[in-house]
């Protein structure tokens, strides 16, 4: 909390007319901190008129911001950090657009390509559940992705991505509920996106062909599955009790205390890195010694690869938590963990769905070529009715 307003120093700007700066600071925080200001000020050697000096000192003096810190309601906290930015006219910082933006289409395009997947094997001519599992796991997904992107509009629009001061209270408590469900969506989408790919393993590997195979297949799904539920179960009561996750910016906060999720969050960015890994060794034995042409066997490997692709993608979100950590002002400070976080979900989403969309669009191009030749050999038979038609029309065309 010590360093709530020291990122203030470098966008102060000069402020109003040359009027008592001290008097004008003074008018825009809570009595609690008038002590600290007044002791600043003693210390100061800037002249009385002199805006931009002491704008500078008080937005970066330790001593200020332990003032801040020192008053009993979080919200004259906020009031003091706030109000000392708008005497000084530092611009207000807002991040939400890029979270919300990106949520948006990129969890359109997620949903895209699950209906796609759907489309190219639909769930009713299958007859084994073995053969459709991951086809389930994706259409619960889908429900989550409209979960996570509903959640990201109602956090864009209680002002998430501007630091927490210049919050209402009411928002601040929204901005934590949404954050908190946001969490929870993050956790199951992972977990099911990779029970997903495992069940595309399960259709192309026959468990009389590849027995070993498959049983590390069904073990490493019954790790992802307990594990994404023991991650889940943890976010879900991360504090005791559970709203003070929402409501530990209130004023008067419930006794509790919450989880080190700075810890926690490095272990499952870590353990899911390494799962990731594993998904995408898991089949690459098998498949380099399918007796396959070169061209082809770098096909299906690619396919099958979906796993690395996934872990790219989860690299920028675990550089992203580098600043990790508890935090006062979260409503900022946690915007880049969010939208690599939503980034990771909606494209290992995408990602996931590829292969099966390749084979719809692989029967679609085989179809359409079908059609095409058909059409070819019925225009050159000179015993259809088609290609009468056309000698008739050519004839008239001639004359």
């Amino acid at each position: 909390m010590r360093h709530g307003a020291a990122f203030l120093l470098p966008l102060a700007v000069t402020a109003v007319a040359r009027e008592d700066a001290w008097a004008a600071i003074s008018q825009h925080i809570p009595s609690c901190a008038l002590p600290c200001l007044a002791e600043t000020q003693l210390k100061s050697t800037c002249l009385p008129t002199d805006t931009a000096c002491a704008c500078e000192l008080v937005l970066a003096s330790p001593l200020m911001t332990g003032c801040a810190a020192s008053c009993n309601a979080i919200g004259d906290t906020f009031s003091t950090i706030n109000g000392t930015a708008t005497a000084c006219n530092v611009p207000m910082r807002d991040r939400g657009a890029v979270l919300y933006i990106a949520t948006t289409v990129l969890c359109s395009i997620a949903l895209l390509s699950i209906l796609l997947r759907l489309l190219s094997t639909p769930v009713t001519t299958q007859k084994s559940w073995v053969n459709v599992a991951d086809d389930w796991y994706m259409m619960a997904n889908a429900v989550l992705l409209v979960g996570l992107m509903s959640c990201t509009i109602l956090i864009y629009e209680n002002k998430y991505g501007r630091d927490i001061w210049t919050l209402k209270k009411g928002q601040i408590r929204r901005v934590m509920i949404l954050l908190y469900n946001l969490e929870i969506y993050y956790s199951l989408v992972n977990m099911l996106t990779k029970l997903s790919i495992l069940g595309f393993y399960l259709r192309f590997f026959p468990f009389t062909v590849f027995p070993r195979l498959r049983t590390a297949i069904y073990i490493t799904m019954a790790v992802t599955a307990a594990s994404g539920i023991s991650f889940t179960m943890t976010m879900v009561f991360q504090c005791t009790p559970i709203s003070l996750f929402w409501r530990g910016f209130d004023d008067r906060p419930p006794a509790g205390s919450c989880i080190n999720i700075n810890a926690y969050a490095w272990t499952v960015a870590i353990f899911n890195f390494a799962l990731d890994i594993w998904l995408l060794a898991l089949p690459m034995p098998e498949l380099l010694k399918l007796s396959l042409p070169p061209r082809k066997k770098i096909v299906v490997c690619l396919m099958f690869a979906v796993g690395g692709f996934v872990t790219i993608v989860s690299v920028p979100r675990i550089m992203s938590m580098a600043s990790f950590k508890s935090t006062i002002n979260p409503t900022y400070d946690l915007v880049d963990v969010s939208l690599w976080g939503h980034v990771e979900a909606s494209v290992c989403v995408i990602l996931a769905c590829i292969p099966r969309i390749s084979i719809l669009f692989m029967r679609l191009y085989r179809m359409h070529d079908s059609r095409r030749r058909d059409m070819m050999e019925e225009d050159f038979d000179p015993s259809s009715d088609a290609s009468a038609g056309h000698r008739s029309s050519t004839a008239l065309v001639s004359v």
